[in-house]
């Protein structure tokens, strides 16, 4: 019983930090066909009931619901090559090939602009960008959306300017990004070094001045004084 009790609380405490297709797959009409299928979707993990996220703007009327997934952050001397991805549609930037992010620490964000826990990392990405981006920080952005209207790259456009995204955005529509990494949560970031290994790997939200942010950081600043 204490056990059981103890893991309540933890599901508890870790609620709302990523959002993910629940276990039973798609429950609005709007969201696009097929969706569950398509990610494998499994429990997540402690087997939480899904929660609405509230609406992130006028317009935004549903949300990506929200499962509990833990707070993962990972780091290595060594670890996975990333896959060779690629996006036929760039905003912010022209297309960036894999041979363009090769001697970069990239950061890759996966989100989509109804996921509000996406949205409340955004600023934390940002101030990534900015501090880093003269050393080498490669910010990638990926948008992996859920529902149609995220689909629309007009939507996405005016999500971009609303929300103060600068760095570049990989229109990922056809989920085929988001399965090379395989992806299951909204928002999740890697770290990938010159060579392009992930390094480090966090799901959830990301804010300045948390534990995970002062991991961050450390993790970006020791990749950008390896050798390539």
């Amino acid at each position: 019983m204490r056990d059981n009790a103890r893991a309540a609380g933890l599901a508890l405490a870790l609620a709302l930090t990523a959002c993910a297709v629940p276990p039973e797959g798609p429950t609005s009409s709007d969201r696009v066909p097929g969706t569950a299928q398509a990610l494998g979707a499994a429990p997540a993990p402690y087997g939480s009931e899904p929660v609405a996220n509230p609406p992130i703007s006028a317009g935004a009327e549903e949300a990506t619901p929200a499962a509990t997934a833990p707070q993962v952050a990972r780091t290595a001397p060594s670890g996975p090559r990333a896959p060779d991805w690629r996006s036929d549609t760039w905003l912010n930037s022209e297309p960036l090939a894999p041979e363009d992010r090769l001697g970069h620490v990239v950061l890759v964000d996966f989100w989509t602009f109804g996921c509000i826990n996406c949205v409340r990392t955004i600023p934390a990405v940002r101030t990534l960008h900015e501090t880093y981006r003269d050393d080498g920080l490669l910010v990638v952005s990926v948008h992996t959306p859920e529902f149609r209207r995220e689909h629309d790259l007009d939507n996405v456009r005016r999500e971009l300017v609303n929300l103060d995204v600068p760095y570049p955005v990989a229109i990922d529509n056809d989920r085929s990004i988001w399965r090379a990494f395989g992806t299951r949560y909204w928002p999740t970031i890697y770290l990938l070094d010159k060579r392009g290994v992930i390094r480090k790997t966090h799901i959830g939200e990301l804010h300045a001045g948390t534990p995970a942010w002062d991991e961050m950081v450390a993790v970006i600043e020791q990749l950008q004084a390896e050798e390539g």
